[in-house]
């Protein structure tokens, strides 16, 4: 019964122990935070914080003379000659960089240590260790932080592209509001002119043109363009319209429609039916000629024949015949 009494109590001051230390790092975490709070207090009202930080350089290097116990090399294996030069330690790949470059220069002259004090270096062939991380596992690793960089990176990029369109449009906005104020301006100072009767009209027209031409000119590239393709707007536009001249312009008036080429002597295969008797104009003259006027006309008129004429001729014999 004593030996079973004396395990509960060995195992109840365990607890009790354990307890207390759980206890002390909860009042170290307790302080901690409360003044980190009063800090933080301190920072906001514009006090001077002496701040404590738990870098003590001094006692690092006082601890480290106290663990070199002088031991050859093969009894530590301690390579301590080489430092990461790390720039940015926010970045990670260039810490994981540094870390490797520093491992492998580590190897590098242990290695060389290690074959001047005749130690091997490989492993027996019927050794078998696992290493604390395989290449496996860093590779995956290296992968992880590869492609974390890259989303980092992405995302920077679109945010930068948020930020240059968001300024573009408040520039653009700017610029209209700018160019909607001087566009007041002027017209005010177009209508304080009209309206003062001091001055003549010539003397007002003249200021006025000075307010015109006193506006912003146009780019080089807003000149290049206009020489290349044109003003384009309202002139282009303007260009197609009909005026007066083209309204009254009824040479290429088709009454009939349709798209044909117009024959000279009256048309096509009815040219009319004007003319008296047989040698007249006939049914069809022109193309077809008719019942009496084909290549030579047989009217009562002497002379030569001439060639028939459907509109002209026609009229003519009927203001012959009224006149008889």
């Amino acid at each position: 019964m004593g030996k079973k009494d004396g395990n509960r109590k060995r195992k109840a001051d365990e607890v009790v122990s354990d307890n207390e230390e759980e206890d002390a790092e909860l009042q170290a975490e307790l302080a901690a935070v409360l003044a980190a709070r009063q800090e933080k207090k301190n920072v906001e009202n514009g006090e001077a914080v002496e701040r404590v930080t738990m870098y003590n350089k001094e006692g690092m290097l006082k601890c480290v003379e106290e663990l070199d116990t002088g031991l050859p090399f093969a009894e530590t294996l301690v390579v301590c000659e080489f430092h990461a030069n790390i720039i940015n330690e926010n970045d990670d790949i260039e810490r994981e960089m540094a870390f490797y470059n520093q491992t492998m220069s580590a190897v590098t002259s242990g290695r060389a240590k290690m074959a001047a004090a005749g130690l091997p270096v490989r492993r027996p062939n019927d050794y078998f260790c696992e290493n604390l991380k395989t290449d496996a596992h860093m590779t995956k690793i290296k992968d992880r932080l590869l492609i974390e960089d890259k989303r980092i990176e992405a995302f920077e990029l679109r945010k930068n592209k948020d930020n240059n369109r968001k300024f573009n449009k408040q520039v653009k906005e700017l610029r209209k509001q700018e160019g909607a104020q001087s566009r007041k301006e002027h017209i005010s100072d177009v209508t304080k002119i009209r309206k003062d009767d001091t001055t003549d009209s010539a003397h007002k027209e003249e200021r006025i043109k000075n307010i015109i031409d006193g506006q912003a000119v146009k780019s080089k590239k807003r000149i290049n363009m206009d020489k290349k393709y044109g003003f384009g707007g309202a002139e282009r536009k303007k260009a197609k319209l009909g005026d007066k001249k083209s309204l009254n312009d009824l040479s290429e008036f088709n009454p009939r429609g349709g798209k044909f080429v117009r024959r000279e002597g009256g048309g096509g295969r009815g040219g009319g039916r004007g003319g008296a008797g047989r040698g007249g104009g006939g049914r069809g003259a022109g193309g077809r000629g008719g019942r009496g006027a084909g290549g030579a006309s047989k009217s009562s008129s002497g002379g030569a024949s001439k060639p028939f004429r459907a509109g002209k001729d026609a009229r003519a014999k009927r203001r012959s015949d009224r006149s008889a």
